[in-house]
């Protein structure tokens, strides 16, 4: 409005000045008409005197205002995490009714919660902790910023221009019509400037009145952390009796540890023995009341602090026989040699069972045939006596081959 009324105003000034000039352009001015009044044009007004200012340049205590306080802006930034990121965030909102603050904005999803508040700065620091106690902290950040001194430049610069404004509206009253246009500009670009200042000035006030906390509130994530494997172990039988063994555990971590060992006698558990071993060292153990000429397992595991269990190293030994166990083990041998033949015969029985089976089946048939049908039964043949002549080749008597039949009996029905 305010370069509307002063375009409006020049385009005014402008038209009369046109005007007059025609009006005037066919009177001739006599000597008489001139007067010795002087028309020395006016000085320019000068502006007051306004300190320039580049950023970061303080004025001295006599242009400063009085300050009763200084300007200090809190800010915070917290992050937390819990089960349930809609519990913690409906607790932080019961909290603004016990404080003086509210929320700026929010930016929320499934997952994460990011919220601005702004608290009252006295009661800041309190409200920051009643926020922590709803959840674990993952990050906390807490800064402050003192901007006494670019608000007593605003401060000094308003109370400068203030003071030339109404320096200006004075002047206004008094001057020409050119001199008007050119202070009512002058005017409008202090009172923009002014603005601009309050505007700062207002924005430096709500920050530094009600503190800043942006908090993030994250849902918790179950993570498993993996420890790391204590080194396998391994196990030397250095000796062997009739009733025991003398054996050395080898420690392959570079931690102290825990060494674990076991005896087993066909699978049931006999001893078991702990000891403690330095990174890189060796345990000797002695194990005794142990049955002779018999099989043990022996297992051994190791375990550091702050480390997993180690891989089970397993050995199999025996301890020494007697003689009375070597006699014991010639006859057992023998024994099993003999069962192993018999087994090998009834095996042999076994496999010739079948065919013997199916032997008798046909020879049984046979003669359940034979005796049922007789005529079934095979011709014999008998050879008889035969003569031949030497010199001609002729058969004399007999025949070659003669087959005897059996005697036909006479049918009774007949």
């Amino acid at each position: 409005m305010k370069r509307l009324s002063l375009l409006l105003l020049v385009l005014v000034a402008a038209f009369t000045l046109s005007a007059c000039a025609k009006d005037s352009s066919g009177v001739n001015y006599e000597a008489s008409d001139y007067s010795d009044t002087d028309t020395t044009p006016d000085e320019p007004i000068q502006d007051p005197d306004i300190p320039e200012l580049n950023g970061g340049e303080v004025l001295s205590a006599t242009n400063l205002p009085n300050l009763v306080d200084r300007k200090i802006i809190y800010m915070a930034e917290l992050e937390i995490e819990a089960p349930d990121p809609a519990v913690i965030y409906e607790d932080v909102v019961a909290l603004l009714d016990v404080f003086d603050a509210y929320v700026e904005g929010a930016n929320i999803t499934q997952n994460v919660y990011v919220v601005k508040i702004r608290i009252l700065s006295s009661q800041f620091t309190d409200f920051v902790e009643a926020v922590k106690e709803n959840g674990d902290i993952i990050s906390f950040q807490k800064t402050s910023q003192d901007v006494t001194n670019e608000y007593s430049i605003l401060e000094a610069r308003k109370t400068a221009l203030e003071a030339y404004h109404a320096r200006l509206v004075e002047l206004i009253v008094d001057a020409s019509f050119a001199e008007t246009i050119q202070l009512m500009e002058e005017q409008y670009d202090v009172e923009t400037e002014l603005n601009q200042i309050n505007q700062s000035l207002s924005n430096f006030n709500s920050l530094v009145d009600y503190s800043t906390l942006d908090l993030t509130i994250v849902k918790a994530v179950e993570t498993t952390v993996i420890l790391p494997k204590t080194s396998t172990p391994y196990i030397t039988v250095d000796e062997t009796s009739i009733d025991g063994f003398i054996v050395t555990i080898t420690n392959t971590d570079t931690e102290s540890v825990v060494i674990n060992f076991d005896v087993f006698q066909n699978g049931e558990f006999v001893h078991e023995y702990e000891e403690t071993a330095v990174g890189e060292s060796t345990v000797t153990l002695v194990l005794t009341d142990l049955d002779s000429n018999t099989e043990y397992k022996l297992k051994a595991t190791t375990i550091a602090a702050e480390h997993r269990l180690s891989e089970v190293y397993v050995q199999t030994t025996t301890t020494e026989s007697t003689f009375f166990n070597n006699i014991g083990n010639v006859f057992t041998s023998s024994l099993e040699a003999l069962v192993g033949i018999f087994e090998y015969i009834g095996y042999f029985l076994v496999a010739i069972l079948p065919f013997a089976m199916v032997g008798a089946i046909f020879f049984g048939g046979y003669k359940l045939l034979v005796i049922k049908f007789p005529q079934l039964k095979r011709v014999k043949r008998v050879a008889t006596p035969t003569k031949y002549n030497t010199i001609t080749g002729e058969l004399i008597s007999g025949t070659r081959v003669s087959d005897s039949k059996p005697e036909s009996k006479p049918n009774p029905k007949l």
